[in-house]
């Protein structure tokens, strides 16, 4: 993706992050399901589902690193902060 690209997914994630907020995980994680089962169903021919699947489930994988990092900024190589 281009530098624009992120930044339009960024913006469009920060829209839709307030109608999230408030609701138990449990309805957070079904609706980001159904968006995920959508995408794929809807713009993938049915030989490239697995594959999209699989790229999609590696991006989370790096952005729940990075969303980590920013959330606990001054933990370092897995070490506990100071309280």
């Amino acid at each position: 993706m281009t530098k624009a690209e992120t930044e339009q997914a960024e913006q469009i994630a920060r829209t839709i992050h307030p109608l999230l907020a408030g609701h138990i995980a449990e309805i957070q994680g079904a609706v980001l399901a159904e968006l995920v089962a959508t995408f794929i169903a809807g713009f993938h021919p049915d030989e490239y589902g697995d594959d999209i699947l699989a790229l999609h489930m590696e991006t989370v994988r790096a952005l729940v690193s990075i969303d980590r990092m920013k959330a606990r900024p001054n933990e370092g190589g897995g070490a506990e902060s100071p309280e």
